[in-house]
């Protein structure tokens, strides 16, 4: 990776997809990500477990333009929504062999016609599977309005199935030798992006609620045109509020990359310094081999994306800096930046560095490698 790639791909190891390093990456930087729907290392572990197993279908299904090519007015975007929301937390989750009767269920109700909901949760006990909840994914409250009669219908199907298979209609060998119970009560989940639910006021059928999930509306359209390059070209996005600490940290770098290839001419070239000198300004520690550079990339990956959070949650006043916070700030005013409140924000991030970085030496029993190495204040060389 060239030494000016952005925050996100610093974070994680070079071995996941590329794709998936610049679409998570890109979203951080970009005016669609929203900051107060979940924490960054959650929305992390959805999106990488939703592109290793739903990415690879819709671009194979639904081309460069998310659209079906027998229909095109038929958009695969619903699929992204859905998708993640499937590995979302704050929806409930089958066990494995739940969920296998829960597709089971799914398929012959399709097969046979009928409304089927996005989600079925089971609980399967011996050859009893009882319905506990479903789930009905949309993408906003337009298109739930579009469809208001579909969860209803839904339920009906279920309970028509059920019927049938206690008639002794079951045309699969599975539903044969079990028995599907569903309850008058269960749980009845609509799921719409964060930030849907205020739009629907009252608007709810009977009997539901409404869950939102970690991703916005606009966060989901921006990972589907990262999927599918020309889905709806009209939609465009502009830089976010990360992208000025993003920009602020690459000066910082441009700057320091000089005096850092000055003290290891030996190591020109194969320098992290995106990583030494952030690591520089969190602990006062500098790495000098090729060795304990690369503990300082490996650390600064499991710490960057948490320190990143914990400045986005807490903002920093100046009042509030430390005595080496404030030499800083007063340093770096003007020589790095003339934005006070981007100054301090970097600041709070670098202070949540800090932080992380000694909780995760301190989790690897690293304590005594850290202390190893060569002690330096950042002005030093600056």
């Amino acid at each position: 990776m060239s030494e000016k790639s952005s925050v996100a791909s610093r974070s994680v190891s070079v071995q996941l997809p590329a794709d998936l390093l610049s679409c998570f990456n890109d979203l951080l930087l970009s005016s669609a990500y929203s900051f107060n729907s979940a924490p960054i290392m959650t929305k992390w572990d959805i999106l990488r477990e939703f592109w290793k197993k739903e990415v690879p279908y819709l671009q194979s299904r639904f081309g460069s333009t998310g659209c079906d090519p027998t229909r095109p007015d038929f958009s695969g975007f619903g699929f992204v929504v859905e998708g993640l929301a499937h590995f979302s937390s704050k929806l409930s989750h089958n066990t494995d062999r739940g969920e296998v009767a829960s597709q089971l269920v799914t398929s012959v109700l399709h097969e046979g016609g009928q409304a089927n909901s996005d989600f079925i949760w089971l609980d399967y006990v011996g050859r009893r599977i009882t319905v506990r909840g479903i789930g009905e994914v949309k993408t906003s409250y337009e298109a739930f309005r579009e469809r208001r009669w579909q969860p209803g219908r839904q339920e009906i199907a279920l309970r028509h199935f059920a019927q049938d298979l206690e008639g002794g209609k079951a045309t699969h060998d599975f539903f044969r030798k079990r028995k599907l119970v569903v309850p008058e009560e269960f749980e009845r989940v609509l799921v719409v992006p964060f930030g849907e639910a205020t739009r629907f006021k009252n608007d709810i059928p009977k009997g539901w609620k409404l869950v939102e999930l970690e991703f916005s509306y606009e966060e989901a359209l921006f990972i589907a045109k990262q999927i599918w390059p020309e889905f709806r070209p009209e939609t465009k996005f502009g830089p976010g509020r990360l992208t000025k600490l993003e920009l602020l940290i690459l000066k910082l770098i441009d700057k320091l990359k000089p005096k850092l290839n000055e003290i290891f001419l030996e190591l020109q070239g194969r320098i992290p310094c995106r990583q030494v000198s952030l690591f520089l300004l969190a602990v006062d520690k500098l790495a000098s081999s090729q060795s304990e550079m690369s503990w300082v990339e490996k650390t600064m990956e499991s710490c960057f994306w948490p320190a990143l959070q914990g400045c986005l949650d807490k903002p920093l006043m100046r009042k509030e800096l430390t005595p080496q916070e404030e030499t800083y700030y007063v340093k770096l005013l003007h020589d790095l930046t003339s934005d006070q409140n981007l100054l301090l924000f970097f600041l709070n991030f670098i202070r949540h560095l800090s932080y992380e970085v000694m909780n995760q030496v301190r989790k690897d029993c690293q304590v005594r490698y850290l202390q190893s190495l060569q002690s330096l204040n950042f002005l030093e060389i600056w």
